[in-house]
């Protein structure tokens, strides 16, 4: 498993728990949210589909952790 696997899975978790484009981007660390959307994009559901299935409040999106990370600070 490479560490880009375990990143993406880490994104994929955050966005079925809730969390936000922007959020999303903070802890990544990705430099534009354009990034970050072109990257994830397609694993957030339209609004019409979030509506239709009773919408419900979002939870926080927790800080990624990992001294794998190259220029970011962590626990790991």
């Amino acid at each position: 498993m490479r560490f880009h696997d375990l990143r993406n899975t880490y994104a994929a978790l955050a966005i079925e728990g809730g969390a936000d484009l922007k959020s999303l981007q903070a802890a990544m660390g990705h430099s534009s949210l354009a990034v970050t959307a072109n990257v994830y994009a397609h694993l957030y559901e339209t609004g019409l589909e979030r509506v239709s299935k009773g919408g419900g409040k979002r939870p926080r999106l927790g800080p990624l952790r990992s001294s794998a990370c190259p220029g970011k600070r962590g626990e790991g």
